[in-house]
């Protein structure tokens, strides 16, 4: 996998106190990654990507994600 290239990540605040982060849907990650959504939920069960499951949705802290994608850098 390459450099993250796409959209810019919602602000993720850190630190107490601070406002809660925006989470990303499946179709918003989807689009970050630039692959079909099936293939998110894949990378959830197969590849270790990080979410958050509310009820029968998924969603992901957008400073997960950019982990997993740095984590799986090549070169």
């Amino acid at each position: 996998m390459t450099e993250y290239h796409g959209p810019p990540l919602p602000d993720a605040p850190a630190g107490h106190g601070a406002a809660p982060r925006r989470l990303l849907t499946v179709r918003e990650v989807a689009g970050i990654l630039q692959v079909h959504p099936k293939t998110v939920l894949r990378f959830t069960r197969s590849e270790g990507l990080p979410c958050l499951r509310l009820r029968a949705r998924l969603r992901f802290d957008p400073a997960d994600v950019v982990r997993w994608v740095s984590a799986r850098k090549e070169g």
